[in-house]
């Protein structure tokens, strides 16, 4: 039986599109996550380097309903040096959110915020308890 869901039916156009890399679909915790990277559009990563119950601090720079616009800001971000990059449709949102690192510490997502509020870059934090 061919494990297909709603993300992977919503990715497909783009994958048919651009059949570059590869896109296959789990569960992670409560939220999915796609790793932007060149090699691989989209790929579904894991999250186990965080605890059930604790929080997690998402450094977003921009929120969209259309994947082209998120993947084109992941590729602005990376070209910039943010190689952490990745695109997460967090839980009870239908938006692509650019999220361009991840930490347990809050100062330390701040400390990112202000830097890309620096370069011009429009960002905001998003606190998710696992």
């Amino acid at each position: 039986m061919v494990n297909f869901n709603i993300i992977q039916f919503l990715l497909l156009p783009f994958y048919l599109m651009n059949p570059v890399g590869s896109f296959t679909g789990s569960n992670v915790d409560d939220h999915r996550e796609f790793q932007f990277n060149w090699a691989h559009l989209f790929q579904d990563v894991s999250d186990n380097a965080f605890q059930p119950g604790n929080k997690t601090y998402y450094v977003v720079s921009g929120s969209f309903i259309v994947q082209q616009n998120a993947v084109r800001r992941s590729k602005q971000l990376v070209n910039k040096g943010y190689s952490s990059t990745s695109i997460k449709i967090f839980p009870e949102s239908e938006y692509y959110s650019v999220v361009v690192d991840s930490f347990k510490e809050e100062l330390k997502a701040q400390q990112l915020r202000d830097k890309l509020i620096s370069g011009k870059y429009e960002c905001f934090i998003k606190e998710l308890v696992h």
